[in-house]
């Protein structure tokens, strides 16, 4: 199932950490699973690693990163949220939801 999957992405990561194609594989996952949290750090190292931010990719940020902003937000960590947030609209300038929180 899914956790034998994601626990094969991070054995790959591991195995190749700046590899563009590993980071995808597992923040994919985790974002299709519902781990928003640690689909968004991988995302992140993805786009660090020099990763393409086609549509897809795009939208998984967008997607991950407001998930994360939202659930800090709502638990009171204001300056967690922002730099969610923030991050999102360096990665994915044109993301007006990200950009209005």
């Amino acid at each position: 199932g899914f956790r034998e999957a994601i626990r094969l992405g991070r054995r790959a990561v591991n195995l190749a950490p700046e590899n563009p194609e590993t980071l995808r594989f597992l923040a994919e996952l985790y974002g299709t699973t519902g781990f928003y949290g640690p689909a968004f750090g991988i995302w992140q190292r993805y786009a660090e690693a020099g990763g393409a931010l086609d549509d897809a990719a795009k939208g998984e940020v967008a997607s991950s990163g407001t998930q994360v902003g939202y659930a800090r937000y709502g638990q009171g960590d204001l300056p967690g949220a922002l730099s969610a947030y923030r991050t999102v609209t360096r990665l994915v300038p044109e993301n007006v939801r990200a950009q209005r929180w």
